[in-house]
């Protein structure tokens, strides 16, 4: 089996600017399949003008996602190349999301959900935004398909908290997808 530098060692940049997308990934087998061929397809169409390396974190699923990945893995685009790993145990996207952030050696980084509710076409929104200069984009969806009202009004009341506490303008119902430039990533690393 390939590692991750192998991997990503066999692109050939071709002068294109490097992104990585990261993706945390937990019991997703019936969306994986159709998130993939969305996301592949529209980056290999609609986003020629970079080489992308997508970064799966599997955090120890209890169904086929880590296989599906695994064989997805194995197809070859112009400029996308896809690599599955898996954490020893289950450990919390929140986990996932920084050993994916570990690996990036990309000029900029994407964090976005493995179920299919976040829209490709949201990477022109954060890639517009990167290349005016900023260096970190936050992005909340409009709506949270997997909260109840209950859950909602939790997750609404402790952004509001974290907005107070430390005085950083979160979208009101929090950050789905987020976008960071390499210096602050390595900052972060």
């Amino acid at each position: 089996m390939d590692t991750i530098h192998d991997i990503f060692t066999r692109f050939d940049p071709k002068g294109k600017k490097l992104l990585s997308i990261v993706l945390p990934v937990y019991n997703e087998e019936a969306c994986l399949p159709i998130m993939l061929d969305s996301l592949t397809k529209y980056l290999s169409e609609s986003q020629k003008n970079y080489n992308w390396e997508i970064i799966f974190i599997d955090d120890f699923s209890k169904d086929s996602s880590f296989s599906i990945l695994t064989e997805y893995s194995k197809k070859n685009f112009e400029n996308v190349r896809i690599a599955a790993l898996q954490l020893s145990k289950n450990s919390g996207s929140h986990i996932a999301i920084t050993a994916g952030l570990n690996i990036s050696r990309a000029d900029f980084t994407i964090i976005m959900a493995s179920d299919g509710q976040d829209p490709p076409e949201v990477i022109d929104t954060l890639l517009k935004h990167w290349e005016t200069g900023e260096k970190i984009i936050l992005a909340a969806r409009a709506e949270n398909l997997d909260h109840s009202f209950v859950g909602n009004l939790f997750s609404k009341t402790a952004w509001k908290i974290m907005n107070w506490a430390t005085g950083i303008e979160m979208p009101a119902g929090g950050c789905d997808m987020l976008g960071v430039d390499k210096l602050p990533l390595e900052a972060f690393n």
